[in-house]
């Protein structure tokens, strides 16, 4: 792993180029960076092949202002495929995507509304997401006792997502907290 100014940048070091890229985003009083609400999900995705950006944010960001943070991590992996001397220069595939966790999947919906060439949205306990505009292939996935974002939330933007955009909402067993370990999700 390695920083830059967007956030917290894991790569995979035994899997072969070209890679997809995922940039993420944390919840309420989340910053990015290795202690970070979604720091679990940076060497999961590396682990797997994908290039993973841990989104750096304010605190109290609300969801467009982390999905416009999103659409800037994602700009700075493109800028990273293309710098001699970077470790993922000439690496990846354009493939990119977002994801978040509560206000970061609040968010994710936000920066596939902004870009639709982004290639996926995965919003964990998205808390007030977004539908409207939104083009991209997009995943909500919700806790079944998440009382901070009720599986109401993400089920209402899941509805906004117009045909034929590919969609999918699932509800886990679970509260809010649970989402910040991949362990816990997938």
């Amino acid at each position: 792993s390695y920083s830059v100014s967007a956030g917290l940048v894991f790569y995979p070091v035994d899997a072969d180029p070209p890679f997809a890229a995922v940039a993420l985003a944390d919840g309420l009083g989340g910053s990015g960076g290795r202690s970070g609400q979604t720091a679990g999900w940076g060497p999961f995705y590396a682990s797997h092949g994908i290039v993973a950006i841990i989104t750096t944010t304010g605190s109290g960001d609300q969801p467009q202002t982390r999905g416009m943070k999103l659409g800037g991590a994602i700009a700075a992996l493109k800028a990273e495929n293309t710098k001699n001397g970077s470790p993922l220069f000439g690496k990846l595939a354009g493939r990119y995507g977002t994801s978040g966790y509560s206000m970061g999947g609040g968010g994710t919906t936000h920066a596939s509304a902004a870009d639709p060439t982004l290639k996926s949205s995965v919003g964990l306990a998205a808390w007030q997401p977004t539908g409207r505009n939104v083009k991209v292939p997009t995943l909500f996935i919700c806790g079944a006792s998440d009382s901070t974002a009720p599986c109401s939330m993400s089920s209402s933007a899941f509805g906004q997502i117009a045909e034929p955009t590919p969609k999918m909402w699932s509800r886990i067993s679970g509260s809010h907290l649970v989402f910040g370990s991949p362990s816990a999700v997938v």
